[in-house]
């Protein structure tokens, strides 16, 4: 993870950001805790290790983590946005509208079918995302 981060903090210094210990320690903790997080799930985590770090912080450093191309945010439907990292194999959600809870999947016919679709379309795909929105098991009973 030392060598993600010093990457990350080479590209802020490149671009002109700014590079901090604080903004250092929010990106140590989103990187650590995986999953879908939302600013104030991963602000809540940087609190209880840093009681210091301000939520104004959290929240710029997520921003600055998508615009770099390490995190990627997900509309889940509830007004609200979810952040994951963004070095992770492709990967399309499942989404419960009860719960909240975000299903990973990944299903190599559905990728075979939109390049199908691509190619009949004289379309080049450059990225894609698959969210589908629905009930899960648990939720169901």
């Amino acid at each position: 993870m030392d060598e993600i981060i010093e990457r990350i903090e080479k590209e802020l210094r490149e671009s002109g950001k700014k590079s901090s210990r604080t903004r250092r320690k929010v990106i140590e903790v989103f990187f650590s805790c995986g999953g879908h997080l939302s600013v104030e799930d991963l602000y809540r985590e940087v609190k209880q290790r840093y009681p210091d770090i301000g939520y104004v912080t959290v929240y710029r450093t997520l921003k600055v983590l998508e615009e770099l191309g390490y995190a990627t945010s997900l509309d889940v439907g509830d007004g609200s946005t979810r952040f994951e990292t963004a070095l992770r194999q492709h990967h399309d959600h499942l989404i419960c509208t009860v719960c909240g809870r975000i299903y990973e999947f990944f299903e190599p016919e559905i990728e075979v079918l939109q390049n199908l679709v691509a190619r009949k379309n004289d379309f080049r795909i450059l990225d894609h995302t698959l969210h589908i929105f629905g009930i899960c098991k648990e939720c169901q009973k």
